[in-house]
């Protein structure tokens, strides 16, 4: 019979302790992969550009007439607002500053231009109602599309677009 004293045979707890250790260590470790790496699941947001130049500004009550008397009008319209696209397009301030009311005189249009450089602008559509107009234009940049209104407005007798009342 061994004495209560004397030392007791090696216990063979060690090499399950080591193991369990080890399974613990590779489920943190693969735990802490999956965590870090995944990616989120929500789609990422479209980078939507601030409004700009009266862009949003709407007319609800403009409508596309078919009446032949009106149509004179919004073919003048229309012609105006073509001609403020197509100087968008090229780049070019005077044919800006023409297209353009007295009250956007001021206007600093080589910002303007900066501002939708790199892109393409075309009237989609011309709404006339009174002395006022919204030309509807799309405008593409760098693969996006968009789309708006610019307000128009009679001077004297003659169209012309109108950002700034």
């Amino acid at each position: 019979m061994a004495s209560p004293l004397a030392p007791s045979a090696p216990s063979r707890r060690g090499p399950w302790i080591a193991a369990v250790l080890a399974v613990l260590v590779i489920a943190a470790v693969t735990v802490g992969i999956i965590v870090f790496t995944a990616k989120d699941a929500a789609p990422p947001q479209q980078s939507v550009p601030p409004p700009s130049f009266a862009l949003t500004r709407t007319y609800p009550s403009l409508v596309v007439s078919t009446d032949p008397a009106k149509a004179h009008e919004q073919a003048a319209a229309k012609e105006v607002a073509d001609d403020w696209a197509k100087a968008i397009n090229d780049r070019d301030e005077d044919g800006l500053r023409s297209t353009m009311c007295s009250a956007n005189a001021s206007m600093n249009l080589s910002a303007l231009a900066e501002q939708i450089d790199a892109g393409t602008m075309e009237v989609t559509s011309v709404a006339v109602s009174g002395a006022d107009g919204l030309a509807n234009i799309a405008f593409a940049t760098d693969g996006k599309d968009s789309e708006g209104g610019v307000p128009l407005a009679q001077e004297s007798g003659d169209w012309k677009i109108c950002l700034q009342t």
